[in-house]
């Protein structure tokens, strides 16, 4: 009995995100896969890193899937455009990043969402980091080449090292480049 209520639990939820993961992910006359299994993209891959995956996409070393939605597993190395649902990277480096995500150390350009990793950085961070390092704003390094200044988004970061140019900060060490006092202990804001 309880396993069937686990399974229901996951199809509810699966059921759930799958509109809000299958908008940006796929398009009516493109073609799209359920599953990606890879050890090396596009040469021991089930699909090319280019065709979306909207359900489960296993990288096992590195992965390069372009758009990806639902749950994204990529335990060493992923670098993705698109990701919406759940993800688990290693080295996570995405463009976009919408929903929770675990890793060592996770980079991207726009973030909105839970992040927990180690490393955590996000130009444009409309969610909640939570690491020992936390960057967003100008602090966080780009992805895909972007130079400009990143816009405003009031994120919050919780750890023991917070840098960023807007958003709540809880942490040991505070710098917050928009705030009266950049430099703070324990908490700091700033919203631009």
């Amino acid at each position: 009995m309880k396993t069937i209520k686990q399974v229901l639990l996951v199809t509810l939820f699966s059921a759930a995100i799958y509109q809000a993961a299958a908008t940006p992910i796929i398009s009516d006359d493109k073609p799209w896969s359920f599953i990606q299994l890879g050890i090396v993209p596009d040469a021991v891959a089930l699909v090319p890193s280019n065709i979306p995956v909207l359900g489960i996409n296993a990288e096992f070393f590195c992965g390069t899937q372009k758009k990806v939605g639902i749950l994204n597993f990529q335990p060493i190395v992923g670098i993705s455009d698109v990701v919406k649902g759940v993800s688990v990277q290693g080295v996570g480096l995405n463009s976009e990043m919408v929903g929770f995500q675990l890793g060592a150390v996770n980079f991207q350009n726009y973030f909105c969402g839970l992040d927990l990793a180690v490393v955590t950085g996000a130009r444009e961070n409309h969610g909640c980091q939570i690491g020992v390092v936390n960057l967003s704003g100008q602090s966080a390094p780009a992805m895909d080449g972007v130079t400009t200044e990143p816009p405003s988004a009031n994120g919050v970061q919780i750890g023991l090292v917070n840098s960023t140019t807007n958003g709540f900060q809880f942490g040991l060490f505070n710098y917050n480049a928009e705030s009266v006092i950049p430099f703070t202990i324990l908490f700091n804001y700033s919203s631009r």
